[in-house]
């Protein structure tokens, strides 16, 4: 019955009223029900303190600490004293102060009595009791009992009878019931199926405290060796298999749905939604992986600590929810249960307080519990196995560490936000009751809707105090080399108080106690997982270069990670090294060095061999020549002395090789300096070098004009008027080029060299000699035509003019010559229908094949221009339209260049 009002009327008392014993009853039966209710509603119901319970089983006695409770009907049961027990005898309930009926809560179902024994301290004035014994406290509970004993006045007399009717007498009475007993009462009071055993009642009854204690095993080194990549993922699939945790997990999901169903069933209306938890997950437990389920068994480490830490969360909520709204009377109308007699470990039967609403915020503490509910079954739905990894997505969020909830943490990356609601909104029960759900930082916080702050979607801008704790996720299966650029950039843009370092997996212990995992655990024994770094520790990234190992990943992919509490500097750690690969335009261009190839070189001058003449004609006959006048890394040279130094390429390495066989020689003439490789198809050369390394070559050729050139970090610059230009085109980095304290170190640079060598990549098809010369002719002929007075303009003139006037507007004395390919007859315009119309003897098609053959070039063609100025013109100054096009300047004098002089109006 719920706690209404029986009494909902109350006399009024007027002048002269003729009262009578059903008016003053009214009003005591009113006034005692309101106190009652008060009591029972706005403040709680059950033990609120004290009444302890022991029994000492030498004595046979009985110890009850002095305490209070409220009963189920509001009734308030103090025990001033604590009070030792001795003695029992029977006990038969009175008549209700109200009718002639016993208190219904000690009545089985044939309306009898159950059997009970009152115990009392001692049998002084109990001469019928009898002294408490160890087998009669067997099974036995103990109840404290608000006893309403209705008895008649009998003191009237013939002449008066003032003392006429009945009195209630309230007095607290010590039970002892049977155990079984006591459960037929619970299962009463709380409407349990007249089908539930009481087998039944008591599982269910304990269910909710008897759920397993889960705890996720340590991630364990076999007999103290990581060795291989197959060691490091089989210590993970060990955490599974050897303790069958998916099993253990699926069984405490479940059980937990099963003893709190009457809170959570509106969250799965159609039942435990654990059931298939283990089917989708017990490969793990199993003897055998795929090579793609073994490379991702650091994530699935990582969700099942989510899943137990959300678990944990959960249950000590819900038991914690221990308030009632309008509790029911029936519960336990007048009697507390103390607990068992005969054993420890009674609080199932135990009358626990039940704070009222009002009191223990109990509608919020439920709507929590359901969130908590909600979040576990959504985790097990958002959990994403296998991971799309993106270049971009390397991240570190701020989180916490050691003891804290779930909901405190940083939602990790393998979740998705897809669900209904999202994640992030039952993420964080506190953060969903005040609408501030998408406060939650999350490796996906930027895919929150609607978007939400930059505090969640950028947090290592923002105060750290909060966080002692940085997830580092998104970099399963990148190469180490990419991953440790975005981690150290990241360490140095927010100032992260920790280390990053990188170690490789290997089937031999190689003697660089710092190069292999197996030889820095040596060191440092006690690695951990946990998806990230606490603040001050070392994050350490684990890569595969073990070989032979057969699992899903590449040389140099990370497939696992680990941190140290402490911070390591490893200085000597090569594997730590990073590099900087740029590309550049080589010095010489794909059909210069065609040329050299074809070329017969010629000892007599002559009109067009005019080389015969040069002073080093001897050494170029049979080698292309390279002239280092300049090589430093990080301002130290590593040139032999302080003269130029000459890279010979003979001419039918030359053939063979063109760019690869350049950076080649490079690499063996300077095995301790940058990396030197080159770009399949195309003019450009690689130079790879340590990251945060300034580095400065200056080099040129010995034929004709012997212009000079540098690679200087991110830009190319050629020798001009006594002066370094830069150039702007033909440069490529991976990154801002930045310079940094460290010292150059000849065994830096031979590490680079063994570890990552260069790209040879196979060059391509030489042209034949006829195919050059057919080239020669189509271009001049070309040229001419085009470039003529009287013939029609090329087809950027227009371009040409605005970008003409814009110079001059800049310096009107400015003098300006169109080089390259739209001087020499090989451009190719962006508009098609240009194109064609221009040649006639061979199709577009084998025009463009020869081009690309002879020049190695392709695509549409950039206005190369060679100004003469007072100032520095660049590009960006002028501010005209170009119609796609781009423009290169090279600062120089009119003849340094064959070209089309440009004037107040274009000569085309």
């Amino acid at each position: 019955m719920n706690p209404t009002q029986d009494n909902n009327n109350y006399p009024v008392f007027e002048a002269n009223q003729v009262l009578t014993e059903t008016h003053l009853n009214k009003a005591i039966n009113y006034l005692d029900e309101q106190e009652r209710l008060t009591r029972a509603n706005l403040i709680g119901i059950g033990i609120v303190c004290g009444l302890e319970m022991s029994v000492d089983k030498i004595t046979s006695t009985i110890t009850v600490t002095k305490g209070c409770g409220i009963s189920s009907e509001g009734y308030f049961l103090v025990q001033p004293n604590d009070i030792i027990l001795k003695c029992y005898k029977e006990y038969f309930l009175p008549e209700e102060k109200d009718s002639d009926s016993l208190y219904s809560a000690f009545l089985n179902s044939d309306h009898n009595q159950c059997e009970l024994q009152e115990i009392v301290p001692d049998n002084e004035d109990n001469k019928d009791s009898e002294l408490l014994t160890n087998s009669v406290l067997n099974n036995k509970a103990i109840l404290l009992f608000l006893e309403l004993k209705k008895d008649s006045l009998r003191s009237c007399s013939a002449n008066s009878c003032d003392d006429k009717g009945k009195a209630i007498t309230t007095t607290l009475r010590y039970l002892l019931i049977a155990k079984n007993d006591l459960k037929d009462i619970i299962a009463k009071a709380n409407n349990f199926s007249t089908e539930l055993t009481a087998a039944d009642l008591e599982t269910n009854l304990l269910a909710k405290l008897n759920l397993p204690d889960l705890r996720l095993p340590r991630y364990s080194i076999p007999n103290g060796n990581l060795i291989t990549s197959n060691d490091v993922l089989k210590a993970f699939h060990t955490v599974f298999q050897k303790n069958q945790l998916t099993k253990q997990v699926a069984d405490a999901l479940s059980k937990t749905y099963e003893a709190f169903k009457t809170i959570v069933q509106n969250v799965c209306p159609d039942g435990d939604p654990f059931a298939s938890f283990n089917e989708k997950f017990g490969f793990l437990d199993s003897d055998t992986l795929s090579t793609t389920q073994m490379r991702f068994l650091q994530y699935y480490y990582d969700f099942f600590d989510d899943l137990i830490k959300a678990y944990d969360e959960f249950r000590w909520k819900a038991l914690a929810l221990l308030c009632a709204c309008c509790p029911s009377e029936e519960l336990f109308p007048r009697h507390l249960m103390l607990g068992l007699a005969s054993a420890k470990g009674s609080s199932v039967y135990r009358q626990g307080f039940l704070a009222a609403s009002a009191n223990n915020n109990c509608d919020e503490g439920r709507k929590e519990v359901v969130l908590l509910f909600s979040r576990l079954v959504e985790m097990i739905a958002q959990f994403t196995n296998i991971p799309l990894l993106k270049v971009d997505s390397i991240r570190i969020t701020p989180s916490k560490f050691a003891d804290v909830p779930l909901s405190d943490k940083a939602i990790p990356y393998y979740y998705q936000q897809s669900g209904e609601p999202p994640l992030f909104e039952l993420w964080n029960p506190e953060k969903t009751l005040h609408h501030s759900a998408n406060q939650n930082l999350s490796y996906r916080s930027d895919e929150y809707a609607p978007v939400t702050l930059t505090f969640v979607t950028d947090p290592l801008r923002y105060d750290l105090e909060p966080y002692n704790f940085l997830r580092i996720e998104g970099h399963l299966g990148k190469n180490y080399q990419s991953t440790m650029t975005v981690l150290l950039t990241l360490k140095k843009d927010y100032r992260l108080p920790i280390e990053v370092l990188a170690l490789h997996t290997s089937n031999l212990q190689e003697p660089n106690q710092n190069k292999t995992l197996h030889n820095f655990l040596i060191k440092h024994p006690g690695i951990q997982h946990k998806a990230g770094v606490p603040l001050g520790g070392t994050f350490i990234l684990v890569c595969h270069d073990s070989l032979g190992d057969e699992i899903d990943a590449k040389q140099g992919d990370v497939i696992a990670d680990f941190f140290l509490p402490y911070r390591v500097i490893e200085s000597d750690c090569q594997c730590q090294i990073l590099t900087k690969e740029c590309e550049y335009e080589w010095i010489d261009s794909i059909k210069h060095l065609n040329n050299l190839i074809l070329r017969d070189y010629r000892f007599t001058a002559t009109r067009k061999a005019p080389a015969a003449n040069e002073k080093e004609g001897g050494r170029l006959r049979n080698g292309y020549i390279i002239r280092i006048y300049r090589y430093e890394i990080q301002g130290k040279s590593i040139l032999s002395g302080n003269s130029p130094e000459d890279v010979v390429i003979p001419v039918s390495t030359l053939k063979a090789g063109k760019l690869s066989a350049v950076a080649r020689k490079l690499n063996e003439t300077y095995p301790l300096g940058a990396v030197f490789g080159c770009k399949a198809d195309s003019n450009k050369i690689l130079i790879r070098r340590l990251e945060g390394n300034t580095i400065r070559i200056e080099l040129g050729g010995l034929q004709g004009n012997q212009i000079r050139y540098l690679y200087e970090n991110d830009k190319i610059y050629h020798w001009q008027q006594e002066t370094w230009q830069e150039l702007n085109n033909g440069f490529i980095c991976d990154s801002t080029c930045h310079t940094s304290g460290v010292d150059y170190k000849q065994e830096d640079y031979k590490w680079l060299h063994e570890n990552y060598p260069p790209q040879y990549p196979e060059p391509p098809i030489s042209p034949t000699a006829k195919e050059v010369i057919t080239w020669e002719r189509l271009t001049l002929k070309r040229a001419r035509n085009w470039i003529r007075s009287d013939s029609p303009a090329l087809p950027i003139h227009s371009v040409l003019n605005l970008v003409l006037n814009a110079i001059q507007q800049i310096d009107s004395n400015a003098h300006v010559v169109l080089i390259g390919s739209w001087a020499n007859g090989s451009w190719i315009s962006r508009n098609p229908n240009e194109n064609e119309k221009t040649i006639d003897t061979i199709t577009w098609t084998e025009f463009l094949q020869l081009r690309k053959k002879v020049t190695g070039k392709t695509g549409c063609s950039d206005i190369d221009l060679l100004i003469d100025s007072e100032l520095e013109i660049t590009p960006d100054m002028i501010k005209v339209s170009t119609a796609g096009y781009t423009i290169n300047i090279i600062r120089g004098k009119q003849n340094a260049q064959k070209g089309l002089v440009l004037t107040d109006k274009e000569q085309a």
